[in-house]
């Protein structure tokens, strides 16, 4: 069977009518299988980016196509939490926004205060540039075309979801965006693009005002992550916030996670003329991830996506029709990005002794 001896006998590569010596997509190289990766990002180069919990320890790892490490550059963010990892336009630079713990000394665990923490990185020069703290967790960020770090917080019950930017100074300045969580960004050449648990996406430009048009998008779900290229927006939904618990622990063990009905869903939007193309229900649990990979052809066919999701798997599809499958990866799919030429960068959780990828390139032959 194809590539079962690099991905490892769990993982099969699927087309929609099921395995094949031709699939859709297929391996290109496998970076990590023992590290817990929390998301990935690719360089206009083809390097992949993956932020990763390697040893207790917090890094940013960047991997040729080829597979060879070219770079590991320590974050040492002690408790944390990585939800975001960006790259600039020109491949120098690497951000990633965290949720942090902090008091350890003084406090009883319980009762930790949960801050956001921005780390800017320099890919070539591999270090650490600047670690920003913020008030609340910080739950995505994407580079301004002048290099600011623009950054959407986490919001308590009864707060408003802010929008910072941070200057390369170091300087804050935060507005009132959502009325719920900033859970995800993306970016055009023209534009920010916010996503948020208050079911709505919002178009701003760079400097935090309102975009000409303001648009205010309403979605089927919950917005867990974006993906933007032109015109074109991709936004993976779901019907409530992921969140581990034990009840999901339960539903991994008995295998409930890959049954029932399809809770979590892709949308594609029309971006310039605000209109949903359409919204296809691909995943159980929630939609974790999303991916525009082939947007040559758009507007006159619809183009390609890649989804992940909590029921471990991911799914390439063409508006409501799904091409192809990644199926029985040992966890969570926590982070897709397009690579050139042709391919799906993959973050996912690994168990301890997994087969399974945690970080890899794959190949898509649509």
């Amino acid at each position: 069977m194809l590539a079962r001896a690099l991905l490892g006998a769990a993982v099969l590569l699927c087309g929609s009518s099921g395995c094949s010596s031709r699939s859709l997509l297929s391996p290109r190289a496998i970076f990590d299988r023992r590290s817990f990766a929390f998301d990935v990002a690719t360089t206009p180069g083809g390097d992949v980016v993956c932020a990763l919990l390697e040893g207790g320890r917090y890094r940013l790892a960047r991997f040729a196509r080829g597979g060879a490490r070219r770079a590991t550059i320590d974050i040492a963010a002690a408790e944390a939490w990585v939800y975001d990892v960006a790259v600039s336009a020109d491949g120098k630079r690497a951000a990633l926004a965290a949720r942090q713990l902090g008091g350890i000394n003084e406090r009883p665990r319980s009762k930790l205060v949960a801050s956001g923490l921005v780390v800017r990185v320099d890919l070539e020069r591999r270090r650490v540039l600047a670690r920003h703290r913020l008030a609340r967790p910080a739950r995505a960020v994407r580079f301004a075309p002048d290099g600011a770090l623009l950054v959407g917080l986490e919001a308590g019950p009864g707060e408003r979801g802010l929008l910072c930017r941070i200057s390369a100074r170091g300087e804050q300045r935060c507005v009132s965006a959502h009325d719920a969580t900033v859970s995800a960004l993306a970016t055009t050449s023209t534009q920010l693009i916010s996503g948020s648990w208050d079911r709505t996406v919002r178009l701003w430009r760079f400097d935090l005002t309102p975009a000409p048009q303001r648009a205010r998008l309403t979605t089927g779900g919950i917005v867990n992550a974006l993906d933007a290229r032109d015109d074109l927006l991709a936004i993976a939904t779901s019907d409530q916030p992921p969140r581990r618990s034990q009840a999901l622990v339960d539903a991994e063990k008995r295998g409930d996670h890959r049954r029932g009905p399809l809770r979590g869903a892709v949308e594609l939007w029309q971006l310039g003329s605000r209109t949903r193309r359409y919204r296809t229900p691909l995943h159980h649990v929630a939609a974790s991830a999303v991916a525009l990979l082939d947007t040559r052809d758009a507007p006159r066919t619809l183009p390609l996506v890649a989804s992940g999701g909590w029921d471990f798997r991911v799914v390439v599809s063409r508006g409501a029709r799904v091409l192809g499958r990644l199926e029985g990866l040992s966890q969570i799919v926590t982070g897709l990005a397009a690579a050139t030429p042709h391919g799906l960068a993959l973050a996912a959780w690994s168990e301890s002794g997994s087969k399974t990828p945690s970080c890899a390139l794959l190949r898509v032959t649509p």
